[in-house]
Order: structure tokens, then sequence, then C-alpha cells
């Protein structure tokens, strides 16, 4: 059986460079844009809720952050309830980004299924699904 890490780790890598292309003129990249629609849809999210919900390290989402915030995407301020808490939420410009990104994540998807019936779309999401149902269930210690 081939190695399917593998073939998800080049088939991600090939999104990202993708993807990278076409984010440029927005001034973000390819890492980048997750944090965009994440921000943009759960505005005043933490940021440890973000590096979760992104299954990043923490200073990793804080690095990508600090720089959305220097281009102006987000903005990030201490929690009123609980000043150990940083909130971030989606500027203007991210929200004005955010069409965008998903498009570009749109034609992706399709470039890469295309040749595929619906059937075999449906199929393959489903594998993924369960593939990604058992990674979580690793990371957090039930399977190992």
């Amino acid at each position: 059986m081939p190695a399917i890490s593998r073939s998800l780790t080049v088939i991600m890598r090939c999104a990202d460079n993708f993807r990278g292309k076409l984010l440029a003129p927005l001034g973000l990249t390819a890492s980048q844009a997750p944090y965009v629609l994440y921000c943009c849809r759960h505005p005043g999210a933490s940021q440890e809720q973000i590096a979760a919900a992104l299954y990043t390290s923490r200073s990793s989402a804080t690095r990508q952050l600090v720089s959305l915030e220097e281009i102006g995407f987000i903005t990030r301020a201490a929690s009123q309830k609980d000043r150990r808490l940083t909130l971030v939420t989606a500027t203007d410009k991210a929200q004005a980004a955010f069409p965008r990104i998903r498009e570009i994540n749109r034609g992706w998807q399709e470039a890469i299924t295309r040749g595929m019936s619906g059937a075999d779309k449906a199929a393959l999401q489903r594998l993924l699904d369960m593939m990604q149902a058992e990674a979580r269930r690793l990371l957090e210690g039930e399977g190992a």
C-alpha cells in the first residue's frame, strides 16, 4: 500500500504553492489564510482557541497572528475578563479578503477532483472524514 501520509503531504504542499500564488495579490500567504478565515468566522476568539482549532502550536499561531496584525488583517487585544487571554478580531481588510480566500480554496478543490464523479467525491470525503476523526483521537491520546 502506498504511503498515505506522503500523498497527503504532497497534496498539501502543492495546495500551498497553488493558493500562495493566488493569495499574493491580497498580501497573504497560504499559511496565513486559514487564520484569516477562522478570525472572520469567530470574532473575538482567543489565540489559544485559534491554535487549537487550526491544530498548531500556540507559538506558531502567535507568530502568524502577529504577522497578520502587522499587515492589517486582524487586531489583538487583552481580554477585559481575563488579561492572560489575547482576543483576536478580523479587520475590514480581512472581511474583504474572506470571499476571495474561499473562492481560491474552492477552486483548488474543484481542480484536484476534476474527473471524479459525484460518487467518487462523496466516497473520498467520507474516507477523509474517517481519517480525520481517527487522527484527532490519536492526537488526544484515545487511540494510542
